[in-house]
């Protein structure tokens, strides 16, 4: 049985080729290295196309659609100078929002610590206001100070388990890519690894919260992240080439990173 599902393989490869339309052989080659048969896909294609997911602007190619599923606000690739700022040690970004957390808020490190209240240290570059717009309106965004007794970093961010699977996820990237650079297109094998294992790396830092050094070491996933560039040049060369894809890659942004 195929690790990946259809669904999410299509939505994967548009999101990874977009604003590029990607033909219909393009998807079924992918199924092909990753073990999905040509009937499944052509099955998910009609379903999210019927639900507005995907698109088609012209005959057997396909994009993203206006209601696809959503995508972290951030690049895998951003810095932390680029995101975030210095902590004072007692401001934690606070958003009032009743029911279940939404992916925008738990993209950016958000965690619930009381019903319909979740909250991450302030650290974020702009503060309130810049989390106000990236939200939009009809939630209440706050900063919230000296809160007795401090939010558990490691209760709520699990910080010793993400460190010691971002270290092996960076350890496999490393060893990995070797084996990948006498890699070349024909080898369904070796694409099929990349894909699934950039997916992993990927996950892991579009979901870390990026706390700040108090609560947790930057150093793992900064060794991620340096480890998935190296290796995402490689796996991008090896995919494009592959399905004809200019330019595009399967590991550019796939959308099983979004799911925690």
């Amino acid at each position: 049985m195929p690790l990946t599902r259809p669904r999410q393989l299509v939505l994967d490869l548009l999101a990874a080729a977009s604003p590029v339309p990607v033909a219909a052989r393009a998807i079924v080659e992918a199924g092909v290295i990753l073990g999905i048969k040509e009937n499944a896909l052509r099955v998910a294609l009609s379903r999210l196309r019927a639900r507005d997911a995907i698109a088609s602007p012209s005959r057997g190619a396909y994009v993203l659609g206006p209601a696809a599923p959503p995508r972290p606000p951030t690049p895998w690739t951003a810095t932390d100078d680029a995101l975030l700022s210095p902590w004072d040690g007692t401001s934690w970004l606070a958003v009032h929002e009743l029911g279940e957390l939404p992916e925008a808020l738990r993209w950016l490190g958000f965690r619930p610590v009381l019903r319909g209240l979740s909250m991450r240290p302030a650290n974020l570059r702009g503060g309130v206001d810049a989390l106000r717009g990236e939200l939009g309106a009809g939630r209440a965004v706050f900063l919230a100070s000296a809160l007795e007794p401090a939010p558990d970093a490691e209760a709520l961010w699990s910080v010793r388990a993400r460190r010691a699977k971002q270290t092996a996820l960076a350890e496999a990237l490393e060893t990995g890519l070797a084996a990948l650079r006498t890699a070349t297109p024909a080898d369904d094998a070796a694409l099929a690894t990349a894909f699934r294992l950039g997916g992993a790396a990927l996950r892991s830092l579009h979901l870390d919260p990026r706390l700040p050094p108090a609560l947790a070491s930057a150093e793992p996933r900064q060794r991620l992240q340096s480890a998935m560039s190296r290796y995402d040049r490689r796996a991008r060369a090896l995919w494009a080439t592959r399905l004809g894809l200019a330019g595009a890659t399967p590991l550019g942004r796939p959308l099983q990173a979004l799911r925690p």
